[in-house]
């Protein structure tokens, strides 16, 4: 399976969002000018390996049940 693909695509959101119609295996093929359209921009354009989004996406659960909790 290839790295994109373990990801469930979600490595490929700002290209999903800009082309919601574009086939989820198509995204790849836009990365390259969506990062060359954010610098231009002075935008971020930030690619994290699975393991850091893993951790990253966990800890935000956790931020979100502790507000639930408070509520």
């Amino acid at each position: 399976m290839r790295d994109f693909e373990s990801l469930g695509y979600l490595n490929y959101q700002i290209e999903h969002h800009l082309f919601p119609t574009m086939p989820q295996f198509r995204n790849k093929l836009a990365r390259d000018r969506v990062k060359a359209m954010a610098k231009k921009h002075g935008l971020p354009y930030h690619l994290y390996d699975y393991k850091t989004i893993v951790k990253m996406t966990l800890d935000n659960l956790g931020r979100v049940s502790e507000h639930a909790r408070s509520l």
